[in-house]
């Protein structure tokens, strides 16, 4: 094998060599007739460029019209080594070459044998026969679940079946006629939902069954190798050339071509670096007029369609119009000239100084419900029934003739009553007041349970009145609308250095469109650790500056003020935009004069802590509020925050929310941005919760340190960190340790996060000062030391520091399991639970569930609260609302009334209505189902549930599509101010009763005497109907009888 040795490769021109090669290759094999479909291109890396490589080497190759696909092939990802694999060992035709970008690490790994491989795999496609599907999937690994989540897992449900190869991005819904496919359609993990059909589904092994070959022999033969090598005595690359070659050889290719910058005899590829030009555009248009006049091709290369014509507008301004430049879309990380060819390229991210993100899954979400599934009820867990008080739920039983489910809840004595699907809206979960366990009704005694809902009723209505008078104020305030655009804002769009995850955007849109309006806005921005809300906060800051109004930034560290300061300077420098810091790390001069520039209006934006908050500060124009992780502010501190807020625009930012603003956002009372989808390359944090142990500690230290990371180590007691920090450096010795704590001088605290930052330390031994704020993607492993004296938002925040890169990061939870209470371990056991990337919004509600909500509606509703529950005191605030509302001397602003009427009506009737668990198994997941049923209120959303149920599960059975039809039934009486609809006279005839909002006048009875043929009777109260028929078995025919009734009643004030 003969080598071909190369330097001059500057930029990422190396990669557009590659694919020029690899195009040449593909073009010479289809001249000579020779199929080139399945050819393996291999091209070798450094371990830590291998995203960068094949993102350069795809666009190349696109821009180049060479079918060829680069997929990347890296040393710790199972998943995508697998991927790798499938493609290779497809009997699929793709009709494209694959180039494999991969590092001399990867390739000396095992490899699965490529005959168990193809052994254990298959392709579905649709009405094609698959028998043993199932077998399949289990002799090949897969792991079967009830419902798949991730890749590897297959679920059964009928005639259906669930599984996520790891060589599809989504997982696939194959739906049966008997062991014929009748369709195949890809779904999204997180709502179950299917997105798209899929042509075809190919199942591969679901893990590496490593044999003794090494990866290199699945390469063997293929067309070239590309290789960057580095000298003998360097550390900055994977293998010296004699071992770069080596390597190669043994795939024996076709061609091997190495990159050897220091072979002075290699030939001079000739490609240059271009510059960085951090948007100078007219640094940009002295270049291309100097390239120009040489005769030199200008190529930009953008990430997106929209991205390009974005940056051919800034063109148009300068830089001698964007006719001069060839503009293709494709994501590269830099460019390069090369003189050779006259060629002139460079990527929208080198020109902004970012880099360049490969484009996130897009989560496709399905009618958003988010708040399904949070109110899970589990067989023991507290419930509060709306009629009976507070019980135990026991669990779905099955009774009566036709079959019909039932809640069954025991109350005092062991008194159980059996709750009816149409009832289910009734039962909520009871959360209550922190370490207060509620008083459990006594069905003997009513009375006690009524006057209690009685007194919370009240105590609701006076805080709805007080909230709206609030919301009223807030209705008539005028805040600054900030209309006025500039260009500048698409300069500071283009200048964000990843790409916008769709959930990201939503959200910087809704605080854009916010601002634009004169009413107070008042926005809560939900999102992970890491998940993009800084840059909400930055564009709605600038958006707030380029309209001459200021922005406070209210943080509650430091050391996060700290990092927004650095961020927003960072970021708005090219613009004239003057941000200022204020915090305790600054000395009393700088303090004063920040203090003086604020009130002079000479700061846009300021940045800092509560001590914002302190008397002195008086802003000259204050036009937006921004609270970052407000969970941690104080009751004082929050009250000192809305004497800012009355009249400006309010945003308010964290991962884990506290109950309050979860609570509010969810009962409509706040508007809500949740940001969902992970930034590219971000995966899940593995947490690991166990009883505290040193030599634990000491193996997830010594195993960061050795693939290069940094560690956190986080203990909360300031007193005992010299002893901790000599007990860690005995078990680690090699270790470099840096201490810091709230108490140190700043510029001790400065100094050392600086090192730390710098690689100059390893680990990092701290108290929660590192809670927020730091944002280091080298650190990778958490370890939280007494982890049980931690609340569930401080142990997620503190979670978040790690995880920021790509590289697969781990957060070890040590308890002292002999002073474990419940709800420590219940907190433990949630963070354990929720730890997929986005679960934020999900442990805030179990944050709701463990430490009560007593400071939801503030102190004086706390005894309310505890009597009757979060969720049934919401309905009864939310209630007072309306019905305030409703009342023309209401206070302005407040919404009309919703035309359902606000009632639960009693189909009390024997209809063949249920979710069997046959076609539904999961508890939880049908319970889910019939209260998004029961507590539909239009058309579509019964609609939305029923087409959920049969993507999910099949199609209808006849007792689900009647309750579907129950449901419409529902709708009517509500509309039609019908509370109940029953049997009486033994079974031979059928009551209807009114609300008093109805009248039935003497021509309606006379009518109603004549409809019937006088079989119709009234009772005492008059707004109750008697017929003499039989009650209906069918939601179809009761709606049929209660419609012939309804035409004779006569509805008031609905």
């Amino acid at each position: 094998m003969k080598t071909e040795r190369y330097r001059g490769f500057g930029g990422s021109g190396f990669e557009f060599f590659v694919a020029e090669e690899i195009g040449r290759t593909i073009k010479s094999a289809a001249s000579a007739s020779d199929k080139s479909d399945g050819d393996v291109f291999l091209a070798i890396f450094p371990e830590d460029r291998l995203e960068a490589a094949a993102r350069n080497i795809g666009a190349f190759c696109g821009y180049l019209c060479a079918p060829a696909d680069a997929a990347v092939f890296p040393s710790e990802d199972s998943g995508r080594r697998l991927m790798v694999y499938a493609r290779m060992a497809s009997r699929e035709p793709s009709g494209r070459a694959l180039v494999v970008v991969t590092s001399p690490e990867a390739l000396a790994e095992a490899g699965p044998s490529r005959k168990d491989f193809v052994r254990g795999g298959g392709i579905l496609r649709p009405r094609g026969k698959s028998a043993d599907l199932a077998d399949l999937l289990s002799s090949s690994g897969y792991k079967r679940v009830d419902y798949v989540e991730s890749a590897g897992q297959f679920a059964i449900r009928g005639q259906i079946t669930d599984f996520w190869s790891p060589s599809s991005e989504r997982p696939v819904r194959a739906v049966f006629d008997g062991d014929i496919v009748e369709r195949l359609r890809f779904f999204d993990p997180s709502e179950q939902i299917t997105v798209a059909d899929a042509p075809s589904a190919e199942i591969v092994p679901a893990e590496e069954r490593r044999s003794t070959e090494p990866a290199m022999s699945w390469f063997r033969g293929c067309r070239a190798v590309f290789a960057v090598s580095r000298p003998a005595a360097s550390a900055d690359g994977p293998l010296p050339p004699q071992d770069i070659a080596a390597l190669a050889a043994s795939a024996a290719p076709a061609r091997f071509v190495l990159h050897d910058p220091f072979d002075g005899d290699s030939l001079d590829a000739g490609f240059l670096s271009a510059s960085f030009y951090g948007g100078d555009v007219p640094s940009l248009e002295r270049d291309i007029k100097s390239l120009g006049a040489a005769g030199y091709k200008k190529i930009l290369f953008a990430p997106s369609p929209g991205e390009a014509a974005r940056f051919a507008e800034l063109l148009e301004m300068g830089a001698g119009g964007a006719g001069n430049f060839e503009i293709f879309s494709g994501k590269i990380t830099e460019g390069f000239v090369r003189p050779s060819g006259r060629i002139f390229l460079i990527s929208a991210e080198q020109f902004f100084l970012r880099s360049a993100a490969p484009a996130p899954f897009e989560k496709i979400k399905a009618p958003s419900r988010r708040a399904e599934g949070l109110w899970e009820m589990a067989a023991g867990d507290f419930v509060v029934h709306e009629r009976y008080g507070v019980g135990k739920y026991r669990g779905i039983v099955t009774m009566d003739d036709p079959p019909q489910e039932f809640l069954a809840v025991e109350y005092k004595s062991g008194d159980t009553i059996y709750v009816p699907v149409y009832d289910f809206a009734r039962i909520k979960k009871y959360i209550g007041a922190e370490g207060v366990r509620p008083k459990i009704s006594d069905l003997d005694a009513p009375g006690v349970w009524a006057r209690s809902r009685e007194r919370a009723k009240r105590s609701a209505e006076v805080f709805a009145a007080e909230l709206l008078n609030l919301y009223a104020e807030r209705e008539r305030a005028s805040a600054a609308p900030m209309t006025h655009r500039t260009v500048w804002e698409d300069e500071l769009e283009q200048s964000f250095p990843f790409e916008e995850t769709p959930d990201q955007s939503e959200a910087i849109k809704a605080a854009l469109a916010d601002l634009s309006g004169t009413r107070p806005a008042d926005r809560v921005v939900l999102g992970d650790v890491g998940f993009g809300k800084t840059e909400v906060a930055l564009r709605a800051a600038f958006k707030a500056a380029v309209n001459s109004c200021q922005t406070a930034l209210v943080v509650p560290t430091t050391i996060l003020a700290m990092q927004h300061f650095s961020r927003f300077s960072e970021r708005l420098a090219p613009f004239p935009v003057k941000v200022a810091a204020l915090h305790r790390f600054q000395s009393p001069s700088e303090q004063k004069k920040a203090v003086s520039d604020i009130a002079s209006g000479a700061v846009d934006i300021v940045i800092g802590t509560h001590r914002i908050l302190s008397s002195d500060i008086s802003f000259k124009n204050l036009g937006l509020l921004i609270i970052d992780e407000e969970h941690r502010f104080g009751v004082r501190q929050k009250e000192k925050l809305r004497r800012f807020s009355k009249n400006v625009h309010t945003i308010l930012m964290s991962a884990t929310p506290i109950p309050r603003t979860l609570g509010a956002a969810l009962n409509g009372i706040k508007d809500i941005s949740i940001i969902e989808t992970p930034p590219a390359g971000r995966k899940p944090v593995e947490t690991i919760v166990a009883p505290r142990s040193p030599q634990r500690a000491r193996e997830a230290i010594v195993n960061e340190l050795a693939r290069g990371g940094q560690v956190f180590y986080v203990h909360n007691t300031i007193k005992d960190l010299p002893r901790k920090l000599s007990e860690l450096s005995s078990e680690v010795p090699h270790a470099r340790w840096g201490v810091i704590h709230g108490r140190m001088k700043a510029e001790t605290v400065e100094k050392t996060l600086y090192e730390f930052y710098g690689g100059k330390l390893d680990c990092l031994l701290s108290t929660t000062i590192v809670e927020s704020g730091l944002d280091i993607p080298q650190v990778n492993t958490m370890i939280v030391d007494g982890a049980q004296n931690f609340g569930l938002a401080q142990l997620y925040q503190l979670r978040g520091r790690v995880g920021r890169g790509d590289k697969k990061a781990y957060c070890y939870l040590f308890y002292d399991d002999k002073n474990l209470a419940q709800e420590a371990a219940r907190r433990l056991d949630a963070l354990r639970e929720f730890s997929t990337l986005g679960s934020g919004w999900r442990l805030a509600r179990r944050d709701l569930e463990i430490r009560g909500a007593g400071a939801l509606f503030g102190y004086r509703q706390h005894g309310f609260l505890a009597s009757v529950g979060f969720d049934l005191y919401a309905k009864l605030i939310a209630e007072a609302v309306r019905k305030l509302g409703r009342k023309p001397s209401a206070v302005e602003g407040v919404p009309a009334a919703r035309p359902l009427a606000d009632i639960e009506p009693a189909i009390d009737l024997h209809l063949d209505a249920r979710i069997p668990p046959a076609y539904v198994p999961d508890d939880t997941i049908r319970i889910s189902f019939y209260r998004r049923f029961v507590s539909a209120d239009d058309e579509d959303e019964i609609t939305s549930a029923q087409d959920a149920l049969k993507d999910r599960f099949g199609s209808l059975p006849r007792e689900v599509f009647e309750v579907a039809e129950a449901a419409r039934l529902r709708l009517f009486m509500r509309r039609k101010l019908i509370l109940a609809v029953r049997p009486s006279g033994g079974g031979s005839e059928t009551e209807i009763c009114f609300s008093e909002g109805v009248r039935i006048e003497t021509a309606g009875i006379r009518g109603l005497i004549d409809a019937f043929g006088g079989h119709v009777r009234f009772a005492a109260d008059s707004n109750t109907i008697i017929v003499s028929a039989a009650p209906p078995r069918t939601a179809a025919s009761a709606r049929a009888l209660l419609e012939k009734v309804s035409k004779f009643a006569t509805i008031e004030n609905c």
